[in-house]
């Protein structure tokens, strides 16, 4: 009888992916970010950067995701600037073909030696535990957790309108926090015209005016991690922010106060494009399981719907109360 790999909370290693991504990058000289890419649509991809490499990671996440899908290549991969080592997932130990990928990308050091190889490929096994089949009865637990969850956020916001609509995101905001643990929580969209990101919503509020606030409107070349998050499509988590980016250091400490936390954030996706984030900050230790990932998916998806509908009524509000002619207002005004 074989026991399931345990992370240091306690938990299998299965509820811990993040902690797996974060050890690769930790462990592996010269590692700047890790990807895992489940190739199913079961599971969700997840990946992990220190700050300055936030654009290597969702680059690496594409390579990962190719892999995944093309069983392949596998091994060391050359980008520029960065090189990444791509390792096959298999869900069962039977598996000939790889039902996933686990990538790490570096910058600055040469080749894998033979042990540092093999410590790739330990990453990989542990990622693994991900895809096998679980207890149903935790399973079933965790899953009914996160409906609860989506369901009481989805009925909040099938009835939000204009009007309410600040304090329904705060209030969503606030929830999820609760859910996750984090100590904040930040709603922005991508406004692509002006090449600007875009506070809409934050737990706890600052009361800060949106032109007064150092985190207000941000253009995407500020730092790189707002320039991570105009084309983010996978989550991803972000080590040690304030450490690694004097800029992002600077706007933080202006913004909230802080000087050291990790991030974290699901995107805002419509169609093909990324029209926001959903981001959280942490001043301790965290893990997101990915039933947690699932949900922020869930939830992601929900607040686009929400935001495009809002978006819609205020244009036809604008339609029915401004003359099409001079664009004044009109009688009904």
């Amino acid at each position: 009888m074989s026991a399931d790999p345990v992370g240091r909370d306690g938990r299998p290693v299965d509820d811990n992916i993040t902690d797996l991504l974060a050890g690769a990058v930790h462990v592996l000289r010269g590692a700047v970010a890790a990807a895992f890419s489940p190739g199913t649509a079961a599971h969700s991809p997840v990946i992990w950067a220190n700050l300055p490499d936030a654009a290597i990671a969702t680059d690496l996440d594409a390579l990962a995701s190719a892999a995944a899908e093309h069983n392949g290549p596998w091994g060391a991969a050359d980008a520029t600037g960065w090189w990444a080592w791509n390792e096959p997932i298999t869900a069962a130990e039977s598996d000939a073909a790889g039902s996933g990928a686990f990538a790490v990308a570096f910058k600055d050091r040469g080749p894998l030696d033979d042990e540092e190889d093999g410590t790739v490929r330990l990453f990989a096994r542990l990622s693994a535990t991900i895809l096998r089949p679980r207890d149903p009865t935790g399973e079933l637990a965790r899953q009914r957790r996160v409906d609860d969850l989506v369901s009481t956020i989805s009925e909040r916001l099938m009835s939000t309108t204009h009007p309410t609509l600040q304090a329904d995101l705060s209030w969503t905001l606030e929830t999820l926090c609760g859910f996750l643990g984090a100590d904040a929580a930040f709603l922005r969209r991508n406004d692509r015209p002006r090449g600007v990101s875009i506070l809409v919503g934050e737990y706890p509020g600052r009361g800060l005016p949106l032109e007064d606030d150092p985190l207000g409107i941000v253009p995407f070349d500020a730092d790189p991690i707002f320039s991570a998050t105009k084309e983010l499509k996978t989550p991803i988590v972000v080590r040690n922010a304030t450490e690694q980016d004097e800029r992002y250091a600077e706007r933080v400490r202006d913004g909230v106060g802080v000087d050291e936390f990790t991030g974290a954030g699901v995107p805002l996706v419509h169609g093909d494009q990324t029209e926001g984030l959903l981001a959280f900050a942490y001043l301790s230790h965290f893990n997101w399981t990915e039933h947690d990932v699932n949900a922020l998916r869930a939830v992601a998806a929900l607040l686009v719907q929400l935001l495009h509908r809002v978006d819609a009524e205020n244009r036809l509000r604008r339609i029915a109360l401004t003359d099409d002619l001079t664009g004044l207002p009109n009688r009904r005004a």
